[in-house]
């Protein structure tokens, strides 16, 4: 809104040299104005030039002849009078017939002598041809002769050619780089003047050569590369390239991309040029932004830290564009909730792209992708992960495991094989695959297969979820094959589901979608690296339904989009008519040896009365002659040799006009069953499959191991120096099954447990884990129990000193803990909650363990030395003889319960060197929630042997349980101790015969078939005894024989 009247506006420029819009918005609002970039739609406005004012040594004056002398006009206010308004020098505002225009009056009496020049042009390709001409001015002295010195090269000074009183006008070329001319003028009074004006010759392109040595700016050739890549990108102008040679680029800052150039590799191969954020730092790795460009590189360890997410690429403008980059190995770990790990992509277009292998922590708004806006085409999203999983904040962050979309499109894309980890706690709906929230969402032509979690099917996790109503159109897709690790159950499509329109789906699947076509195994298959194949004889081919987009479009390996008569379902389209092979078989891997019958079949094979088949088996690209004739259409092989061997299948019509050939190869894998880890041994050697050549590290084993496989470490301390990580469904034990042969030391693994399980299917059986320290609240020092189970393991000697820390001992978020020992742990410093257990979610599952010894001698807060239940059960267990020193806050040295269900637990001897002073809390059982069953609670005391076996805000919640004092506020079925409950026999813990525990628990259906602390069987006679053991022989008849 508003008036620009009598302003003079030009020659704005950046500080480097390059021209800024010098105005904006409605033109017709400027009147009587010189401006540069002048509009026809302005009123009375005149175009600028360097002819027009003098601005030197502060001093703003028109020059004689300026177009801005008398050309303004008085605006109708009172601010226009000029007695009313000076000028900027306290002039008088009209010194000749009109107003000039600017802030200054042009005074007739100026004689100071003065001379500028212009240049036809500033900025532009290098070599820069320009026109430069000198203004001088004279004032009354205008007869004067004027000698003009250029100095066009830079240098301070200036050339013989271009000095004389002729010189008023000379022209030249700017080379590469930025340069400043200056021209210096006197005249015949002795006068002089100076004056200089800035140019850039620009390079188009702009070479990278890691740490190059003779670096120099432009960065123009390969001998004068930019030694960063940042670098040479800060160089370059709009419109330009920065061509990055081989090698691995570890950036001292992350890389901004903000304007409109290119960034690509050499070669154009991802694997030559790698940007490296080796984890450190917090934030995108790459950000885009402007029409800034990225191609044929790989980005990896990015980092960040926050929900924002994108700690790979963050993209930002619609004109950004990602193609041909291998996105991988980016975490976003350090959040309890972020998104698109991989790419997040506010807009723009990602290409041809591979985004695998990247790291989410809790709810995760795409592993691999997060799109608002824009178009992903192309691209392959396998083998994303989550490793842990946070409580969801107010239940809006859902999880879209590979690609999580709140708008824009995607298209002919792979989605598969990303591995959502375990949902604990399950609260709302989550998805493994896509998750759908925005209703401008668009997905056409890809496949969702493979995507998983750890555990079993539940009615709120799903392959594919649409959260956005009918808004959103899924079309051609192939959603199929996602599935529950623990149980194989296949996950379904959920939300609205008339928006999927003509998907290949499992027919349980289709009930509410539009023109489903119903999938099966001989549909489409899919490479080891995620990229899919289209067998011979296909129900996907001319099958999908067609947009406006998809005859000009190509499909995942750039093949028109329209093959035959229709569109196909998912990214890859058979083209029409031509001859196609494949072959099938029950299985493609396993782990040991495996035989298979290798099944051919053809399309299109024209007239010809035979087809001729070459198999090559052995993987070596050559057929072999056995193998290979007419009609040989089936094969069998043994896969003998560990690791992948690619199988080509190579077939001709020969009598067909033309003949045709075609092509099919599959990759079979044979992994080791059991890998082998010895703690020193020389001859080391993947796959670890033998003991001659068994792993020395542990996680190396680990590793490399196929799902199901095992992994037997030999007898010995391993000292660890990093945690050890159980992200899949893989078995860890010890060889003898004794805990005390083999010895997990975390003394050097860090401050964040020092082992890790977070896989619903993994194990760790048979071994010590001991020293480690927790140093964050969300860790523990031993084990870090969030899925999978631990049995027959022992867990001692762990330690905290810091406050505000959750289990020493074992953190049990979600996971079985069995058949374990957890003692001798220690708590130095409060404020703590459970010093051997910490039990924290509804899905934790803590049995037949015993927790013993803990102790803490300077501490505080919510308590439970021995263990803290918040949810979840613990069952069949004893928690004994832990002790606390002389701390007076502590909430129980045994057992503090906050929630969840403790059953058939024993709570006998742990000892607290407080006064009684310390009351109301008590020494074995301080409880405030969930439910205590079938429990002993005995012969805790404090200082002086003073009893304190419990203290409850909430007892009616106990029952069935064996203790004193016997209050009436407990709940049904307590019986007292008699002092005689319970006895400890060669470290056996033993119910006698006269014992008020036997028969008097309360009997619950999970007792079927269970065992007791000692394996025993639970229910011996007709109700189940209180506490962790039974006894063996009953004691609920006695006979009497005289």
């Amino acid at each position: 809104g508003g008036t620009v009247r009598n302003c003079i506006i030009g020659g704005n420029m950046a500080t480097d040299g390059s021209v800024t819009t010098n105005w904006a918005g409605t033109a017709s609002a400027f009147v009587n104005c010189i401006i540069e970039g002048h509009s026809p739609a302005m009123r009375e406005c005149l175009p600028y030039d360097g002819t027009v004012l003098d601005f030197r040594g502060n001093v703003l004056r028109l020059l004689p002849g300026s177009r801005a002398i008398d050309a303004g006009t008085a605006a109708a206010t009172a601010f226009a009078s000029p007695t009313l308004t000076p000028d900027i020098y306290n002039g008088n505002r009209i010194l000749g017939g009109a107003i000039d225009i600017g802030p200054v009056e042009h005074d007739v009496r100026d004689t100071a002598f003065a001379c500028t020049f212009s240049a036809d042009v500033q900025i532009g390709i290098a070599p820069l041809d320009v026109v430069l001409t000198a203004h001088p001015v004279m004032g009354r002295l205008a007869d004067t002769t004027v000698t003009y010195y250029w100095d066009f090269d830079g240098d301070g000074v200036p050339e013989p050619e271009n000095c004389g009183t002729d010189k008023r006008v000379i022209e030249g070329a700017v080379e590469l780089s930025k340069r400043t001319i200056t021209l210096w003028t006197t005249n015949s009074l002795g006068q002089s003047d100076c004056f200089s004006l800035d140019f850039n010759g620009i390079v188009t392109t702009h070479y990278v050569v890691k740490d190059n040595p003779g670096a120099t700016y432009p960065y123009w050739s390969w001998k004068t590369a930019a030694p960063d890549i940042q670098t040479a990108i800060n160089a370059a102008y709009d419109g330009a390239e920065v061509i990055v040679s081989n090698g691995v680029y570890v950036p001292p800052a992350k890389i901004t991309i903000l304007q409109p150039i290119h960034v690509r590799s050499a070669s154009g191969n991802w694997d030559d040029v790698v940007i490296d954020g080796a984890n450190k730092f917090t934030g995108a790795l790459v950000t885009l932004n402007n029409g800034g460009c990225l191609s044929g590189v790989t980005v990896t360890r990015g980092r960040v830290s926050g929900e924002e997410g994108g700690s790979g690429i963050l993209m930002r403008g619609v004109s950004c564009i990602v193609s041909n980059c291998h996105i991988t190995a980016n975490s976003a770990t350090d959040s309890n909730r972020s998104s698109g790990t991989g790419i997040l992509m506010f807009n723009g277009t990602v290409r041809d792209c591979l985004i695998d292998k990247n790291e989410g922590r809790g709810p995760m708004r795409g592993m691999g992708v997060h799109i608002v806006a824009g178009l992903i085409e192309r691209c392959v999203i396998v083998d994303n992960y989550r490793t842990w999983t946070e409580k969801p904040v107010n239940n809006d962050w859902h999880t879209g495991g590979g690609l999580y979309m709140d708008g824009g499109t995607a298209r002919n894309c792979v989605i598969a094989r990303n591995d959502c980890g375990t949902f604990t706690p399950i609260t709302m709906v989550e998805a493994t695959g896509v998750y759908i929230r925005g209703s401008s969402a668009r997905m056409y032509n890809c496949i969702v297969s493979g995507n998983s979690h750890a555990g079993n099917a539940h009615n709120l996790i799903y392959a594919f979820y649409n959260a956005a109503g009918t808004g959103p159109v899924i079309a051609n897709c192939v959603i199929e094959g996602n599935y529950s690790s623990s149980d194989g159950a296949e996950n379904s499509i959920g939300g609205k589901r008339s928006v999927f329109r003509n998907c290949a789906l499992p027919e349980a699947f289709t009930n509410g979608t539009q023109n489903a076509t119903v999938i099966t195994a001989a549909d489409y298959a899919l490479r080891n690296d995620g990229y899919p194949l289209l067998p011979a004889g296909s129900g996907l081919v001319d099958a999908g339904g067609t947009f406006d987009w998809t005859e000009a479009d190509t499909d995942l390996y750039g093949n028109p989009r329209i093959g035959g008569t229709a569109v196909d379902i998912g990214p890859v389209e058979r083209q029409s008519g031509a001859f196609a092979v494949s072959f099938d078989t029950e299985r493609y891997d396993s782990l040991g040896a495996f035989s298979a019958t290798l099944t051919a079949a053809v399309e299109n094979a024209g007239t010809a009365p035979e087809v001729v088949y070459y198999w090559d088996l052995d993987g070596d690209g050559i057929a072999e002659p056995e193998n290979s004739g007419a009609g040989k259409t089936s094969v069998s092989v043994d896969f003998t040799t560990y690791g992948t061997t690619p199988v080509t299948l190579w077939a001709t019509n020969t009598a067909a006009v033309p003949a045709a050939g075609a092509v099919w190869t599959r990759d079979f894998t044979v992994a080791p069953a059991v890998h082998y880890v010895v703690g020193n041994n020389p001859d080391a050697a993947p796959p670890y499959a033998t003991w001659a050549t068994a792993a020395t590290n542990i996680q190396h084993a680990i590793d490399i191991a196929a799902p199901g496989a095992e992994v037997v470490l030999s007898n010995g301390t391993y000292m660890l120096n990093t945690r050890l990580d159980l992200a899949k469904r893989v078995t860890v034990r010890g060889l003898t099954g004794d805990w005390n042969d083999v010895i997990l030391n975390g003394k050097n693994a860090g401050l964040w447990a020092t082992v890790y399980i977070h896989y619903g299917d993994a194990v760790l059986s048979g071994v010590t884990v001991r020293e480690g320290f927790n140093g964050s609240d969300y860790w523990a020092g031993g084990i870090q129990l969030f899925a999978g189970t631990v049995t027959n393991c022992r867990v001692t000697a762990c330690s905290v000193n810091s406050a505000n820390r959750y289990g020493t001992g074992i953190r049990n978020y979600g996971g079985h803990l069995v058949d374990s020992l957890i003692d001798n742990n220690y708590v130095a410093r409060g404020n703590f909650t459970g010093g051997g257990l910490y039990q924290y979610d509804a899905g934790a599952l803590t049995e037949r363990c015993v927790i013993t010894n803990n102790y803490a001698t300077s501490a505080s807060g919510t308590g439970g030395i021995g263990a803290y239940v918040a949810a979840g059960v613990l069952r069949n267990s004893l928690i004994g003889r832990n002790r606390a020193g002389t701390i007076s806050t502590l909430q129980a040295t045994g057992v503090r319960q906050g929630g969840g269900v403790i059953e058939n637990c024993t709570i006998v001897g742990n000892t607290w060197s407080a006064s009684a002073a310390s009351r109301p809390y008590a020494t074995g059982f301080y409880h405030t929630g969930g439910y205590a069953t079938n429990c002993l609670i005995a012969d805790n005391a404090i200082m002086d042997g003073i009893a304190s076996n419990w203290v409850s805000t909430a007892a009616s919640r106990i029952a069935y349980t064996c203790t004193t004092p016997l209050a009436p506020a407990l709940g049904e079925g307590c019986v007292l101790d008699n002092g005689g409950s319970y006895r400890v026999r060669e470290g056996i813990l033993q119910l006698p015969h006269s014992s008020p525990c036997i028969g008097a628990g309360f009997n619950q259906p999970w007792m079927d078939g269970a065992s007791d602390l000692y394996g025993n069987r639970r229910i011996v006679g007709r109700r189940v005894d209180i506490g962790c053991t039974e006894c063996p022989d009953g004691a609920g008849l006695i006979l009497q024989i005289r």
